[in-house]
């Protein structure tokens, strides 16, 4: 998992000529003895290599834009195809994926049919797939010999890097249980959340910012658009990718599964099996974001149970066990730790 365009062109290194008449302190006697012609020629010469290969519109780098909009009929595909190259589908959190073209295939096929009922078909509540498009502009690639570049008919390529979807869901107000939506009861015991869901950016589109604007304009629509001022997602629990990814977002722990079903690509059972797509349980949390005006919004994304667990350590600290505790050497405080029973590994130490 987990996420926009540098859009700089970069020109080559090149150095401005030396302008005529002017002086280096590098010189040696020999350079003082050249002629002044010598200089001209060197110059122009320089010159006339450098204007040459600025006007070379094949060496020019591409121009390309991100856009974020509303995913079509005919984005679903590719969507998917981006998706289930970008998540996980082993059994375990720790198994090596070794999936060939045939088996992203499959997958992907199954999700166009998901994407399209999850996030293309009308249902009373609100729903959205959005896509990340790369455009690139190619310059035409031949030479011309003017000193300016009045543009040309170059070609215009696009294709969809990521995707985010969100769906309308019901929940337990008291246990965060996800319920069917028609069990919504106006608030009393029950409220109804946006679910942010299969957040992802091709492999050679990733670390460009394009996950996190994926997520700004999903916010933007869920905020301005549906009306709603918070934002949920699961995220397994072993996907520590994925956790860093949203708590920078701003994403806070408000819930966990213990027994979150999701699916998993069997890779034992033989490539012409329709029951290679199987089910399995795992511990998934439940990010929150408040999407809330300043100052409101920010208060409740904070990481509030860092700070109280920080605030009371430094209170215990400042307890008469704490000043014990404090003046004990390192030995003895890895061995209090494991008597206390805390999850600290406890080192080897000579005799």
């Amino acid at each position: 998992m987990a996420l926009i365009p540098r859009g700089l062109s970069v020109r080559p290194a090149l150095c401005d000529p030396v302008p005529l008449g002017l002086a280096q302190r590098s010189r040696t006697s020999a350079q003082r003895s050249r002629p002044r012609q010598a200089w001209a020629i060197s110059s122009a010469a320089s010159l006339f290599a450098w204007r040459g290969l600025r006007c070379r519109k094949d060496r020019l780098p591409r121009a390309s834009t991100i856009q974020i909009e509303p995913a079509t009929d005919a984005d679903v595909r590719p969507a998917a195809e981006v998706a289930v190259r970008s998540l996980r589908w082993t059994k375990g959190w720790l198994d090596q994926p070794k999936f060939k073209d045939e088996d992203y295939a499959l997958l992907a096929g199954r999700e166009v049919q998901a994407y399209r009922k999850l996030y293309l078909t009308a249902t009373p509540y609100p729903s959205t797939l959005l896509v990340a498009r790369l455009r690139q502009t190619e310059a035409p690639k031949e030479e011309t010999n003017s000193w300016f570049d009045f543009g040309g008919s170059g070609s215009t390529s696009s294709k969809v890097v990521g995707c985010v979807g969100c769906e309308v869901k019901c929940f337990n107000i008291f246990t965060n249980e996800e319920l069917p939506v028609f069990r919504s009861d106006g608030g009393r015991e029950t409220v109804l959340r946006p679910v942010m869901a299969d957040l992802a950016v091709s492999s050679e589109c990733q670390g460009r910012g394009i996950g996190r604007k994926l997520v700004e304009k999903l916010e933007e629509a869920v905020r301005e658009e549906w009306g709603y001022d918070e934002l949920v997602l699961l995220v397994e629990a072993t996907n520590f990718q994925a956790r860093g990814v949203y708590e920078r977002l701003g994403y806070r722990l408000a819930g966990i599964r213990l027994g979150q079903v999701t699916t998993y690509l069997d890779a034992s059972e033989p490539r012409d099996s329709t029951s290679r797509v199987k089910e399995r349980t795992t511990v998934a949390f439940l990010l929150r974001k408040s999407l809330k005006p300043f100052p409101w919004g920010t208060l409740e994304n904070q990481n509030w149970g860092l700070l109280l667990a920080l605030l009371g350590g430094a209170a215990y600290l400042q307890s008469s066990d704490g000043e014990e505790l404090l003046g004990l050497p390192l030995e003895e405080l890895f061995r209090y730790a494991s008597d206390a029973g805390l999850a600290v590994p406890f080192p080897s130490f000579p005799v």
